[in-house]
């Protein structure tokens, strides 16, 4: 059985579009989630595919946008005014960190807690801007993978197109030093902030390449990278799976006619030669819908008629991303999912555009992988192939996070990002409540599995190739 590496996963690998502060905001789900862009107002219902706001200064008047309310603030200056004459810190230095302004973040993040959301909450300016990054889909840096062994910087990646890449710069590297300045006993978390910077700016790296025995200096201008979201690699079904199909077709034979032998040499040499297109999708960033459309086209060209799409711990992203993507696999006016905003319950609709690709693709069969950490926009792709039944849902329930947010800049100080909707599939069922129950559930800790290097495509291609589940749709 065919395997490759998940090209996003790794140990003790930092990319230099990681986000350091960012990844333990909200929890599983909590950085990528639905996202809009532009005006918002609480009272009214969203009236766009936007994204993430990143304009925004902190007007009053989208939180508080009825003039005739009033709120008495007395007792919070009177606090404020207190600790100010009262409290005694340990040490002078205690009292130097102790400024205004993070007596102002603590009370905004209080006050976002007080709303029992753990999607409301304030990001503090550098964790903002990492985490605006992260949704874009892309950053300013070279565009290279590191990790630390005993104190020594590496590097274990090169993006493509990146400007590490156009600059020369190879995997197997050893990092010296960062315009002139050592990295030795410097971490990570020290190092990337110095490499990364604005575009058209230059960076010096420092560096020994692999099998070198000279250091040389590698000056290299940074750039726009994106961040890759999407991977694919075609299986083929391992031998357990191969038994299923052939038992199957032993019953099916034994009940039919009787001509047993026949239809299960047919039906494992038929598993034997399939192979399965697999298309990992990692995040709904904005660099996702031209990668996932790239990587579409290839299995339109492919011969297979197999096509799983992995969303396993794809924790979301933009909602507007979502809808777009289900709208390569519905027909136009499709319903994809309904938004629910305010405390009326307001619905707007999405629906699918039509997009083309897949339109001469109907006796394909597609199955959808999901996980317990599958979130947000993974389940309003699922669930609206799920409930069109365009795909087959393989795997584990998923995490159940239906509601979309908005992020608004509060002054220079960081960013709000606030619950302002939930939203439903097609059927109208509520993901905050169920998450999306796969059709077929999958238990790696069954003694079925005992031997498979990956549970989930197993149960992908059994899944695929049991003609029984797709008798109907074909």
């Amino acid at each position: 059985m065919t395997r490759t590496k998940n090209p996003f996963s790794g140990n003790s690998i930092y990319y230099l579009f990681v986000l350091f502060a960012a990844m333990g905001v909200a929890g599983v789900s909590g950085y990528f989630i639905g996202y809009r862009e532009g005006s918002v107002t609480l009272t009214s219902p969203p009236t766009h595919l936007g994204l993430i706001n990143t304009n925004m200064t902190g007007d009053p008047g989208l939180v508080l946008d009825d003039p005739g309310q009033r709120i008495d603030f007395g007792n919070f200056w009177r606090t404020w005014h207190i600790l100010e004459k009262n409290f005694a810190p340990t040490s002078t230095s205690t009292r130097a960190a102790s400024s205004t302004e993070m007596h102002v973040v603590g009370a905004i993040e209080g006050l976002a807690r007080s709303y029992n959301d753990p999607y409301t909450v304030f990001i503090p300016k550098k964790e903002a801007l990492a985490f605006k990054e992260q949704v874009n889909g892309e950053f300013e840096g070279i565009g290279a993978a590191l990790n630390q062994e005993n104190g020594v910087t590496k590097v274990v990646a090169i993006l493509p197109h990146s400007p590490a890449e156009a600059a020369g710069l190879a995997k197997g590297a050893l990092i010296l030093a960062v315009d002139g300045d050592t990295t030795a006993d410097e971490g990570l978390e020290t190092i990337i902030p110095r490499i990364r910077g604005p575009r058209d700016t230059t960076v010096v790296l420092t560096i020994m390449r692999e099998g070198a025995s000279q250091e040389e200096k590698l000056p290299i201008i940074r750039g726009t990278v994106a961040i890759p979201t999407t991977a694919t690699r075609v299986v083929t079904a391992a031998q357990s799976v191969i038994a299923a199909a052939a038992e199957k077709a032993r019953k099916s034979a034994a009940a039919l006619s009787g001509a047993v032998a026949e239809a299960v040499k047919e039906k494992e040499e038929q598993a034997e030669k399939q192979e399965f297109f697999v298309l990992l999708l990692a995040q709904f960033a904005k660099s996702s819908i031209d990668a996932f459309i790239a990587d579409l086209k290839k299995f339109a060209e492919s011969d297979t008629r197999y096509l799983i799409i992995d969303l396993r711990n794809n924790p979301g992203g933009y909602m507007g991303v979502a809808v777009d993507l289900a709208s390569y696999f519905l027909p136009e006016g499709a319903l994809i999912v309904t938004d629910r905003s305010g405390a009326q319950s307001q619905a707007v609709e999405y629906r699918s555009v039509g997009h083309d690709t897949l339109n001469a693709l109907t006796s394909r069969r597609i199955v959808v992988i999901v996980n317990r950490n599958s979130a947000s926009a993974s389940e309003i792709l699922a669930g609206a192939l799920q409930d069109h039944g365009v795909a087959k849902i393989v795997g584990e329930r998923s995490f159940g996070k239906g509601s979309v947010q908005t992020l608004v800049d509060i002054g220079d100080i960081g960013s709000l990002k606030i619950t302002i909707s939930r939203w439903f599939t097609p059927l109208g069922k509520n993901i905050s409540e169920t998450g999306i129950v796969p059709d077929i559930l999958v238990d790696p800790a069954d003694p079925k599995y005992a031997s498979s290097t990956d549970p989930f495509i197993d149960a992908a291609t059994e899944t695929l190739l049991d003609d029984s589940l797709w008798e109907k749709q074909e």
